[in-house]
């Protein structure tokens, strides 16, 4: 219901900013803060989204999805021409293998990897690539793999680490439920989502996704 309420105001705020932004031309330091309150309010935007989220998959009937065709490796070409704008000086690379095709639902799909690409950014070793590999080999299923480079998770935190409102040892922006929503649109994608770390070899994200429900 909070959620709810917020996003009328919310939208009056992103809606002021942007009409301010396409009217006569702003000073420098006028136009920096129109773009900081633009991003602030996408932020709550997106929070508002995740809390949305953790209701319908802890107290709902889950998140839902709706599959449609589509190309795995078209949507990440997409995706990284966005996140690239937002983590300027960070490579973000991308490797593929067979068949990328399935069904599925594309907008939680973006949702999934733009999660566990900024978790990549935010816990791994910023002088070196985060890398995403799309492997279509098997006939039944897409699997990608999000890896970075850097200190590896801690023991002690692997066991809860999907739980809600969990966060590591950053000072990322963010509530805690990054993780927690990435594994329930696995679930509804009735695919599944792991994650390896250690010193030598980094941390990978695991995400399984059968190409039809």
């Amino acid at each position: 219901v909070l959620g709810h309420d917020l996003r009328s105001p919310l939208n009056t705020i992103l809606m002021g900013a942007q009409f301010i932004e396409r009217g006569e031309p702003l000073s420098p330091g006028a136009q920096r803060t129109v773009e900081r309150v633009v991003g602030a309010a996408r932020r709550i935007e997106r929070m508002i989204g995740d809390l949305a989220d953790y209701s319908k998959a802890r107290f709902g009937s889950g998140i839902a999805v709706e599959r449609r065709p589509m190309d795995l490796g078209e949507c990440v070409d997409q995706l990284l021409a966005d996140l690239r704008t937002l983590h300027v000086g960070r490579e973000l690379r991308v490797e593929r293998s067979g068949h990328l095709g399935g069904e599925w639902d594309r907008d939680r799909i973006v949702q999934t990897l733009t999660n566990l690409v900024n978790n990549a950014v935010a816990h791994g070793a910023s002088d070196r690539p985060i890398v995403l590999s799309l492997n279509g080999a098997a006939a039944d299923e897409v699997v990608v793999r999000v890896h970075n480079e850097g200190a590896p998770i801690a023991p002690e935190i692997m066991p809860r680490l999907f739980d809600a409102f969990r966060r590591g040892e950053t000072h990322a922006p963010g509530m805690g439920l990054g993780l927690f929503i990435v594994r329930h649109i696995a679930r509804a994608h009735r695919g599944s989502v792991e994650v390896e770390s250690s010193l030598e070899h980094g941390t990978t994200f695991v995400l399984r996704l059968p190409r039809v429900g």
